[in-house]
């Protein structure tokens, strides 16, 4: 699955900004953004260093974490012999009604943590023997990400970095992450913005969700992975099928196809089940069945999408 040479000494992608100090730049700048955030796709305009009332995300300066966790469940091209190191940030700037983990990204279980102590939990991390470091849901803590590997390049962190997104970006944010990660874990959750109104409860969705695909591509390119089929750099897109056809997946797979690259590395996520709110909505109120599957992966194909994860 490799698609590039990958170097025999690995150095992750912020090593070098960290010398230079453009890391320090970064975090300033995206400091700086955080008085009038348009960090990610609400651009809420929100001055979160003052309160996060009125922010999408309800998250102020400090970011709110639920924990530090090695994953060795994660996609097996990130998880490796040592399990991939998990930040798994609270609240979301999605409100998805499917959400699995609503204890976490909708009601903010975890505290408000320092990027110090955001820095001593990455380090832990990669004590622990973690292959890489995941950041869970990070789009609307952009600057305290900064900040917390800002610090921790300076106590040695070395792993590659990884921002798992639900796909709801903007490229202000994102040009400030340029040369830091390493690889951009990234959902794609509906091809059709009426359904991310519906089921994630945001405007323009899919309209955003390309934009920041490719502002990501851009960055990195298609996936790499070494000899030991651990990945190092690119992207990684994940589309999870919904009952009834509600993901829209033929535009994605056209999007992917025609505009990123047909050697995109694609999971297709199966396996729905109503949770949350799901049963709100009638056409969620049941489970995918293997037709509809299957029917999806055949999509995928007639795209020329088959650089395909184990789903």
């Amino acid at each position: 699955m490799s698609t590039g040479e990958v170097p025999a000494v690995y150095e992750p992608a912020f090593a070098a900004l960290s010398r230079s100090g453009e890391l320090a730049a970064r975090t300033l700048a995206a400091y700086d953004v955080l008085q009038s955030c348009e960090l990610c796709g609400r651009q809420c305009k929100v001055d979160r260093t003052r309160s996060a009332r009125g922010a999408g995300c309800r998250t102020g300066l400090l970011a709110r974490v639920d924990g530090f966790d090695i994953d060795r469940n994660f996609e097996a091209c990130l998880s490796g012999p040592g399990g991939a190191g998990v930040v798994r940030f609270s609240y979301c700037n999605l409100r998805c009604r499917t959400c699995a983990t609503s204890e976490i990204r909708q009601r903010g279980r975890g505290r408000e943590t320092t990027p110090e102590r955001i820095a001593e939990g990455m380090l832990s991390l990669q004590e622990a023997g973690a292959d890489h470091l995941v950041l869970e849901r990070p789009s609307h803590v952009i600057p305290q990400v900064l900040a917390s590997i800002e610090i921790a390049a300076g106590r040695g962190l070395s792993l590659p970095v990884v921002y798992d997104s639900g796909g709801y970006d903007h490229p202000t944010g994102l040009s400030l992450l340029a040369g830091v990660i390493d690889i951009y874990v990234v959902a794609v959750k509906f091809g059709n913005s009426g359904a991310g109104r519906q089921i994630a409860r945001v405007r323009d969705y899919s309209a955003k969700n390309r934009v920041a695909l490719a502002e990501m591509h851009r960055q990195v390119g298609d996936l790499e992975v070494d000899d030991d089929g651990l990945a190092r750099r690119g992207l990684l897109v994940r589309h999870q099928v919904l009952p009834n056809g509600q993901s829209h997946p033929g535009p994605v797979f056209r999007f992917l196809a025609e505009k990123i690259s047909k050697n995109t590395a694609l999971r297709l996520i199966g396996g729905f089940e109503p949770v949350y709110q799901s049963e709100q909505l009638p056409m969620l109120r049941r489970a995918v069945t293997p037709e509809e599957f299957a029917r999806v992966e055949a999509l995928a194909d007639r795209h020329g999408l088959r650089r395909r994860l184990p789903s």
